[in-house]
């Protein structure tokens, strides 16, 4: 259900870039996919919690342009934060890396 979900307010997102490209003007988004963040980790977007990740290496995210900072938190790691500076109509990759963060001393 989730997944559908989500696939309904990217549909409702990507619709209105269709009339603005036929206008000539760009989106006011950029499509952003997250590389190497494990199923379950949460990240924030801007300081806010945004998704809980699965599957998010196959998937394309819109994002709206302009600078934005990502934080992955994964449990018993520390947070791992990467800056992105989302570009109108583009796509563009972000790597995580696969361990997502060191691990918390105990």
């Amino acid at each position: 259900m989730r997944r559908w979900a989500v696939a309904l307010v990217m549909l409702a997102l990507l619709a209105p870039a269709a009339g603005a490209s036929a206008q000539g003007t760009l989106p006011s988004y950029g499509l952003v996919q997250l590389r190497g963040v494990p199923d379950g980790a949460r990240v924030d977007l801007d300081g806010r919690f945004w998704l809980e990740a699965d599957g998010l290496d196959t998937r394309w995210l819109v994002v709206p342009r302009g600078p934005h900072r990502l934080t992955v938190h994964v449990p018993d790691h520390e947070p791992v934060e990467r800056r992105v500076d989302v570009v109108d109509g583009r796509t563009q990759v972000v790597r995580i890396g696969s361990a997502a963060g060191k691990q918390r001393a105990r």
